[in-house]
């Protein structure tokens, strides 16, 4: 045989608020040594100049970091990366066309991968590229009419 018995049936009525004022108290309690763990971590950040992420981070670890970076995994980029690369080196700045290029050739990743292996690159000016193609007439005419000044060195060096 099964009884339902509601809950509020079987406490005495005046235990329901010293209940609640206990849990309250218990979360209080929580919270109060909750704020002092954080705070202490921002001032360990402060004292040593790091961040307080990164000093939750070496907590977690347990041991000593090494200061040895963690090994490059196995990308799937990793077949079309010379290539990107070589595009770089090529003159060509516009990342979208090289992202255009590796997915036909078969990267199905996202476009983040790519600026990822491009921003390394970014931060050392490359010898200017050699142009591999013909300009079209088009093109000459607009490089032609255009003000020197709002021109590229690349597009400088054509005029």
């Amino acid at each position: 045989m099964t009884f339902n018995i509601h809950r509020s049936l079987l406490q005495p009525r005046s235990l329901i608020p010293i209940l609640e004022a206990l849990q309250q108290e218990h979360l209080g309690h929580n919270q109060a040594r909750f704020d002092a763990v954080t705070q202490l971590h921002q001032q360990i950040a402060e004292q040593l100049g790091m961040s307080a992420r990164t000093v939750r981070r070496w907590l977690k670890r347990g041991i000593c970091p090494d200061g040895q970076r963690r090994r490059r995994r196995s990308r799937t980029f990793n077949p079309h990366e010379a290539y990107v690369q070589e595009r770089w080196r090529q003159g060509y700045r516009d990342i979208k066309q090289p992202i255009r290029e590796v997915q036909q050739r078969g990267f199905t990743g996202c476009q983040r991968t790519v600026y990822r292996l491009v921003e390394p690159i970014q931060q050392f000016p490359s010898p200017p590229a050699s142009i591999d193609r013909d300009l079209t007439v088009r093109q000459v005419k607009w490089l032609l009419v255009q003000p020197q000044a709002q021109l590229s060195i690349c597009q400088q060096r054509l005029v």
